[in-house]
């Protein structure tokens, strides 16, 4: 992997550094259109890192000729795809005192999105390790971090929800809780990476708050079926994990309710279910394990399995009987502002 070049930042004394991290894969107009709309934002401190996992599209091309004069920008090129692991180079080399994580597809509800989370932090939330944001689909408006709310605990929607999961895109890390943790797994490729990287932050004690006022915008059609081979992935990964952070015999109860989870999920998909759950315990015979107590509440551990264990209907199920719904915004996330931020918990 190699630098192709660096920018300096804007020096403002009163808006700390901060990083903006986006990992790219043959998806040269997403990633344009998302640094468009990073660059419009205003935020005067900052670096943006690209890391290009190896694209055989224009994206290069597309970088030198739209943002090749560009000063904040920061561009990664690996020498393979690696898959979600590459994330750990903007992780890593970030130089910022907060790193906002993007995938090129997503971008901050607003401009002033991103000043507004950096003065939250520095003011309300210096306590806050891990920021996640709500994520809202750009297309059809609906929440696709409806189970992270239904899940979240204590606290409220001005000062964020405890949390238990962190979510791929619009989570914003403290640099000092990111040195405390290895980042990505690098042999998951896709799938459950999340999950992993959840644990390594509860593990070290770390803070993770959800806050829905705060959006970010996810420019994704919906799928209604997943490929097998990323049913295979995401099996194996979910087994390593378990392996990785619980004893006997919580690890294999939940190998083995995840194992089950996934076969009701999709009959179509039993090959690919049974495959990666092969994978997966063959690969963790040779996994480094760190199995100890988790410093957090125990309430995040166990609603951590929760959240991953069960199907959708049984969290809409939790959201019926802990939420109290205001009457607006009833309907998924109720627009792209803030207007479902004062739901409240029973």
């Amino acid at each position: 992997m190699h630098q192709m070049y660096r920018g300096q930042g804007f020096a403002v004394p009163e808006f700390p550094l901060i990083s903006i991290g986006i990992l790219t894969y043959n998806r040269s107009r997403e990633l344009r259109t998302t640094l468009d709309c990073l660059l419009r934002d205003g935020y005067p401190n900052r670096e943006i890192i690209v890391v290009d996992n190896h694209s055989s599209d224009d994206t290069q091309e597309m970088l030198q000729r739209e943002f090749g004069g560009c000063r904040e920008l920061i561009v990664y090129r690996t020498e393979k795809n690696i898959g979600v692991g590459a994330r750990n180079l903007f992780l890593k080399n970030a130089r910022g005192k907060y790193v906002f994580q993007y995938d090129d597809d997503s971008q901050p509800a607003d401009s002033a999105t991103i000043k507004n989370i950096v003065e939250f932090l520095e003011t309300s939330g210096n306590e806050i390790d891990v920021l996640c944001t709500r994520v809202v689909n750009f297309y059809d408006q609906s929440c696709e971090t409806q189970d992270w709310e239904v899940f979240a605990w204590g606290g409220d929607a001005n000062q964020g929800f405890r949390g238990h999961f962190i979510h791929g895109s619009g989570t914003i890390f403290r640099s000092s809780a990111l040195r405390q943790i290895s980042g990505y797994p690098e042999d998951f490729f896709w799938g459950f990476e999340e999950a992993d990287l959840t644990l390594q932050f509860l593990l070290a004690g770390s803070t993770i708050v959800y806050k829905p006022d705060f959006i970010t915008l996810h420019r994704r059609r919906r799928r209604q079926f997943s490929s097998p081979l990323v049913t295979t992935y995401y099996v194996r990964n979910g087994v390593l994990v378990f392996n990785k952070y619980f004893t006997f015999p919580y690890n294999w109860l939940l190998c083995k309710l995840w194992i089950m989870r996934h076969i009701s999920k999709n009959l179509l998909h039993f090959k690919s279910v049974i495959a990666g759950a092969r994978a997966g315990f063959s690969l963790s015979r040779n996994q480094i394990r760190a199995r100890r107590k988790f410093p957090c509440n125990r309430k995040q551990i166990f609603l951590w399995i929760i959240h991953t264990l069960l199907p959708s209907p049984t969290w809409k199920f939790f959201k019926l009987i802990r939420y109290k719904f205001p009457d607006k915004g009833i309907g998924g996330c109720g627009g792209l502002g803030s207007a479902n931020a004062d739901r409240q918990f029973v």
